[in-house]
Parts: structure tokens; C-alpha cells; sequence
């Protein structure tokens, strides 16, 4: 038990509300030459960038879209992305609040071509179709944003577990929390199919004989167009989804030394109640560094998945850096 306490990993949303006291938790002790003091609570707002890769299958209309993108993929792709949130301690209690929200579009192009038709293996023959360049493109707008609340169950310093000095401000620590989780997602599929254009030869080829020299006669008779439009098709297919998924879960963690600290958090929830998900889990586990008295750096790694109707077996995954004030 002792093991697992002092090797705890990750947090809850960019950095963990770390403790330094057994009756109270108090914010990490400052580095080397601060004057700052111990208190019992703390604030912090953060902003961060989620290097997260993304795999979905989702019903748009009568079609189904997979999505199976990594990062590198995803870059190039991404229309505008925001993250950040706040969180909070007062004593034992502890809130915070997470958002997230990006868009994605992606476009697929087929070249035009042409190939010549014989439909009716005769006077109709010396015919060429010509279908111009289709496209298709998918724009996904994603939006999550979290709000949770909870208690610092477990506490306890260093020197309790590990043949420390008694003054040594470290600590381990454990959060529970239950809160709700909110996402919206936006998909958007447009098609674009071009008309084939038929032209006729000039002039048409006939068959030799009886039947080729009727067909050339009625043919001369007629005034046929140089060339005709066939087909093609413009559409646009969009599916809207918004829900809300109950969460509990806890975090866990423990400081190397007065400034940098390890964390984990993992999470669960949906469980179809009403419209929410039928699964919605997460885990997040990273390191956290106090580089001056107020601003801490974080670096996580973060998976975030859920599966419901029409968005199945979604998740993000991948790095996320961020960067918080502590007041």
C-alpha cells in the first residue's frame, strides 16, 4: 500500500490539488528562498493543448463515417481548437471545471475520367462519357465540458511512510469526486457528384448492311445535341448530437519533491441513464512542476472514450501540455 501511494500518477484536470498536512491540505511548498505560507486553500486556472489522436464511427443520415485519425493526421485538419478550465480547494473539499472544444474537416477529391460507350452495339456506338471531379468532405465539431466535485479522503506525509525527516513537506493523497460531463458533436457530410456528359461521335459509326444504312438515314433526319448531361447529384447530410453523462471516479497522487509531483486520475460513467452514454470512461495520469511560486507546468497523457447511438466506440487520446496560475 505504501508503494502504491508514494509511485500515484496523474490528475483530474491539468494539475492535482496537492496536500502537506495531515489535518488540513495545503498548496505545495514553494521553491527554495520563497517566502510563501502554508493555507488551506487554493485556486488555479489553466489553459492546455491536447495532442489527441481521435477514432469514432458515427450515423450521419442513412451513412455511416469512421473516423481513425492520428495526430499527425489531425493537424493538418483542424479548423480551431480551445482548451482550459479552472479548479479549486477549500480545505477538503475540491471542485473543478474542465472544457474542451475543437473542429475538424476533411475532404476527399476523385479525378475526373473518360471512357467511351457502346450501349446498344450498333448506330449508338462512338459514344464518350465524361464525369467530371467529385468530392466529399466531412466537418466534425466536437465540444466537452466537465464539472465535478468531490473530497480529499486520504492525505498523509512522506515521513509516515518512508524513513524521511518528520519536517519533510511531501505528501500522498487521494480525491473522490462525482460530477457530470457534457458533449456536444456536430457532423457534417457534404457530397459533390458531377453530371457525366455524353458526346456523340462525329460522325457515329454504323454498322455495315441493311440495318446500317436505315439507321444512318433515320439518324440524318434527326437533330441530336452534341452532347448531353446525365445524372449528378449535390447533397448534404448532418446529424446533431448533445448529451450529458454522469461521472464518479478518484485521483491519486504523490510529490518527488517540493516541486514536481505525480498524479492519476481515472474515471466512469453513462451507464445509459436517460440519454447519456451507455459507457463513458478516462484515465489520465502525468507530472506536474511548480516552476515559480504561482505557475505550474504539466505534462499528461489522456484518454477520453464514450459509446452511444450514432457516435460508437469514440475515443481521444494522445499528450496534453498545459500550463496553470496558482493564486
Amino acid at each position: 500500500m505504501r508503494a502504491l501511494l508514494a509511485l500515484a500518477v496523474a490528475i483530474a484536470l491539468v494539475a492535482p490539488w496537492p496536500a502537506r498536512s495531515d489535518e488540513a491540505p495545503a498548496p505545495p511548498v514553494a521553491p527554495a528562498g520563497s517566502t510563501s505560507t502554508a493555507r488551506n486553500w487554493d485556486l488555479m486556472v489553466f489553459g492546455y493543448g491536447w495532442l489527441s489522436s481521435l477514432r469514432a464511427n458515427l450515423e450521419v443520415g442513412p451513412a455511416t463515417v469512421e473516423i481513425d485519425e492520428s495526430i499527425v493526421d489531425l493537424v493538418p485538419k483542424l479548423t480551431w481548437a480551445l482548451a482550459g478550465g479552472a479548479e479549486g480547494r477549500y480545505e477538503d473539499l475540491v471542485v473543478g471545471f474542465d472544457a474542451l472544444g475543437q473542429q475538424i474537416q476533411m475532404t476527399e477529391r476523385a479525378p475526373g475520367a473518360s471512357f467511351a460507350l457502346d450501349p446498344l452495339g450498333g448506330p449508338f456506338g462512338g459514344l464518350t462519357a465524361t464525369r467530371g471531379p467529385s468530392s466529399a468532405s466531412i466537418r466534425s465539431t466536437e465540444v466537452m465540458a466537465e464539472a465535478m466535485a468531490g473530497w480529499r479522503a486520504l492525505s498523509v506525509p512522506i515521513s509516515k511512510l518512508f524513513a524521511v525527516p518528520a519536517n519533510d513537506p511531501r505528501a500522498v493523497w487521494l480525491d473522490l469526486f462525482a460530477g457530470a460531463r457534457y458533449w456536444y458533436w456536430r457532423t457534417e457530410v457534404r457530397l459533390s457528384i458531377p453530371p457525366v456528359t455524353v458526346n456523340a461521335a462525329n460522325p457515329p459509326a454504323f454498322p455495315s448492311g441493311l440495318r446500317g444504312r436505315i439507321a444512318e438515314r433515320i439518324l440524318s433526319r434527326l437533330d441530336l445535341p452534341e452532347s448531353v448531361q446525365v445524372g449528378g447529384s449535390q447533397a448534404v447530410l448532418e446529424d446533431v448530437e448533445s448529451w450529458t453523462d454522469g461521472i464518479v471516479g478518484f485521483r491519486i497522487g504523490g510529490d518527488l519533491t517540493e516541486t514536481v509531483s505525480l498524479s492519476y486520475r481515472t474515471d466512469i460513467g453513462g451507464f445509459g441513464w436517460g440519454d447519456s452514454s451507455d459507457f463513458t470512461w478516462q484515465v489520465m495520469t502525468g507530472v506536474q512542476w511548480r516552476f515559480t511560486e504561482n505557475w505550474v507546468a504539466a505534462l499528461d497523457w489522456r484518454i477520453l472514450g464514450f459509446d452511444r447511438a450514432k457516435v460508437e466506440n469514440a475515443f481521444f487520446y494522445g499528450a496534453l501540455l498545459g500550463v496553470g496560475y496558482r493564486f
